[in-house]
């Protein structure tokens, strides 16, 4: 292992606590339509009423239905993993508020919502290889803007917005409801028209040959991809990132931690490879600043953070 490998991963590692970035995690989260079912499921839990059981019965596979995807990804096993993508993923943006981005593997898109809530003016790709998944991301995206773009109110007018619907509830249960006040004017204000959005695109692609020309982006994030890959395409996703990355860009990595992050973990860890993860051993055992590194694809290490189950690197392309 190289000096450059061995300093990196020997760096210490920071202990989270709730950040400003967690609470707007959070604050995204239950913006977004969630569907709280119990202790299992989180605020990601996803968009819309449950499809029908038949519907369920019918599109139940990780290619084709995303929102299965969306609420085994809810679970309370997975909403450990939310915090580090709070506190380290979204901050690690902050310098990019109107720079270009593009997401790896977005999946139904969560991540790009958090991402456009904290910094609404950035410009976003999502990169997805299953038209199915895309579709989710889609509808997801164009869900988050029209909440963005809803008349945003006062106080007073959010407070009477609030008791108007919950007295819509009422009414249709047959209670009785006392009148509500209704806003004055002054207090509603449309925010559209303060507020310009940055732009939001999907793409059909694969990681390992995106089809963008070279020096694209500003920042490249990717959160959980590489253990479902086999170690020949980490490697060709890492040249392809080194490549569409504008010098002085950053790489962030979001995936699980490798042996010897968590000692105590380790003799355990590679079980996770035994839930139709054939490639999860090859990547706990990878020592990923030499894929992505100055002796692998070219770019320099630049900060390293675990927080429970997750590891998050970032890596800039030099000027």
């Amino acid at each position: 292992m190289t000096s450059t490998a061995a300093r990196f991963l020997a760096g210490s590692f920071r202990s989270f606590t709730p950040s400003r970035a967690t609470f707007a995690l959070n604050r995204a989260s239950s913006r977004i339509g969630a569907h709280i079912r119990g202790a299992q499921f989180s605020a990601m839990a996803s968009f819309g009423p449950e499809p029908p059981p038949a519907k369920k019965a019918k599109e139940n596979s990780w290619d084709k239905n995303g929102d299965t995807f969306d609420k085994v990804a809810s679970s309370a096993a997975a909403e450990r993993n939310r915090q580090p993508i709070a506190d380290v993923v979204v901050p690690l943006l902050a310098h990019l508020d109107c720079g270009l981005v593009v997401e790896l593997a977005c999946g139904t898109g969560r991540f790009l919502t958090f991402a456009r809530d904290n910094y609404p003016k950035m410009d976003v790709t999502g990169l997805e290889l299953s038209p199915f998944y895309l579709a989710e991301a889609r509808k997801n995206g164009a869900y988050w803007e029209k909440l963005r773009r809803r008349k945003q109110s006062s106080p007073v007018g959010l407070v009477t917005e609030t008791l108007s619907r919950v007295g819509g509830l009422a009414k249709a249960a047959g209670l009785p409801v006392p009148p509500v006040p209704s806003a004055r004017r002054d207090d509603v204000q449309d925010e559209a028209g303060k507020e310009t959005l940055g732009s939001c695109e999907y793409v059909q692609a694969q990681a390992e040959k995106m089809p963008f020309p070279d020096a694209s982006f500003d920042a490249i994030t990717c959160v959980y991809l590489l253990h479902e890959l086999p170690p020949e395409a980490r490697r060709e996703v890492a040249k392809e990132a080194a490549r569409v990355l504008r010098p002085g860009g950053v790489l962030i990595l979001a995936d699980s931690i490798q042996l010897g992050d968590r000692p105590r973990m380790d003799k355990n860890l590679g079980r996770f490879g035994d839930f139709n993860e054939p490639y999860y051993r090859s990547y706990i055992e990878e020592a990923l600043v030499e894929v992505f590194g100055p002796e692998g694809a070219g770019l320099e290490p630049w900060t390293k953070d675990l927080c429970s189950s997750t590891k998050v690197l970032s890596f800039r392309k030099p000027e």
